[in-house]
């Protein structure tokens, strides 16, 4: 009897454990698809734009963000070289010495740049104490010494003492005499002979120092007028053949950041040469166009030569562009969001200086960020969200 009620207390252990062991198995499997439901809801509430960047509308208005809609529309070919901008030929004007002698340069000749008014002084001239006497005194002296001897020969001339042919060579005499000293008397002032602009500009530049001797006829100063300017574009031998379709251009100086327009300008092309020049490779393209603003003869700039017009292009402003080791990017708006943005690769084509050519990357309709680039790039550092976020 004993061992029967051992036999069934061991039967009723066994199946306890089993019981136990089952409801343990029920357990881990419950917890298991319970985290699968989780993890699989997880990944659906994260679904979304893979690398978004999140840029508030108040972030977007501080740094004021602007963008703009793709258009594929017409596009001209672009030839970048380099070039200068030189003051017009027609609009310039040097002012020689009128006699010989140290010279003194008025305040306002002593600096490049400075406005002179047409017949304003700008130098002056004496010989004084010079070795070889004052230019204007022995004027002074051949036209009177002429005078006495062209009144003399009249009266000898009548009186047929002297033939007429005589009489004609001390009439010429005295007259180149009278012209010299007359030229020079009305410019004498008590600091010597006066030297006066001969048309209104800037002193573009001086050709000699304060106290220099200076020399009858010697250069002085170059005045120029601003007004026109020229604009020299050195364009390489291999783009030949694209020179007929070329009537405009696009500049930028060396000294500013603003590119100009020549048609803005009022510019034209005046000609281009047929021949490479002795110095390089190159052809000279020249065009005039009016200054309006501050550009100065002289700067070197980046000129883009435009050409013939392409249909079908896309195109945005060069702003909107990054770049980072040779690889160009943009920053879009995704569609139907706000506040996100995402950074496109693009392959770029020509530029024309303020907008350039994209082959790849962008699509009609896309809205590219023109304005804030750079303040985008800064907040992808940050924001980007790797596997996108809920919306």
């Amino acid at each position: 009897m004993r061992y029967f009620f051992i036999i069934i207390i061991m039967v009723a252990a066994m199946m306890s454990c089993s019981h136990s062991g089952d409801a343990h198995d029920h357990e881990s499997h419950g917890d298991a698809h319970e985290k699968e439901v989780h993890e699989h809801e997880n990944k659906d509430a994260h679904e979304g734009h893979e690398g978004e960047i999140i840029f508030s509308q108040a972030q977007a208005k501080a740094v004021g963000l602007t963008t703009e809609t793709v258009k594929v529309g017409p596009f001209n070919d672009v030839i970048k070289v380099s070039g200068q901008i030189m003051a017009s030929s027609l609009g310039e004007h040097t002012v020689v010495a009128s006699s010989s002698g140290i010279v003194t340069l008025m305040p306002a000749a002593t600096t490049e740049g400075n406005r002179i008014n047409s017949g304003q002084t700008i130098a002056s001239i004496s010989s004084r104490n010079l070795q070889d006497g004052d230019p204007t005194e022995r004027a002074r002296i051949d036209y009177e010494t002429a005078l006495r001897e062209y009144n003399r020969s009249k009266t000898l001339a009548s009186q047929k003492i002297i033939s007429q042919k005589e009489m004609e060579l001390v009439e010429q005499r005295f007259r180149t005499a009278k012209a010299n000293y007359e030229g020079i008397a009305k410019t004498v002032t008590d600091r010597g002979v006066s030297v006066k602009a001969g048309m209104s500009g800037y002193v573009k530049n001086i050709s000699v120092t304060q106290g220099d001797y200076v020399s009858m006829g010697q250069p002085i100063m170059t005045i120029t007028q601003t007004r026109r300017l020229m604009l020299r574009a050195d364009m390489p031998q291999q783009r030949y053949g694209q020179l007929k379709t070329v009537s405009t251009a696009n500049f930028r100086p060396a000294s500013d950041s603003k590119i100009y327009k020549l048609k803005d300008l009022n510019g034209k092309l005046l000609s281009y040469g047929k021949t490479a020049q002795q110095t390089g490779p190159y052809i000279t393209v020249t065009f005039e166009f009016d200054n309006v603003g501050d550009l100065m003869a002289g700067t070197y700039a980046d000129v883009y030569l435009i050409g013939s017009e392409r249909q079908g292009v896309i195109s945005i402003p060069k702003t909107s562009l990054t770049e980072d080791q040779g690889i160009y990017h943009v920053y879009t708006k995704v569609k139907g969001e706000k506040d996100a943005y995402l950074k496109r690769e693009v392959t770029i084509g020509q530029d024309n200086g303020q907008r350039v050519e994209i082959i790849s990357g962008l699509h009609n309709g896309d809205e590219v960020v023109t304005k804030g680039t750079y303040q985008i790039k800064l907040a992808s550092i940050q924001t980007t969200i790797p596997h996108g976020h809920s919306h």
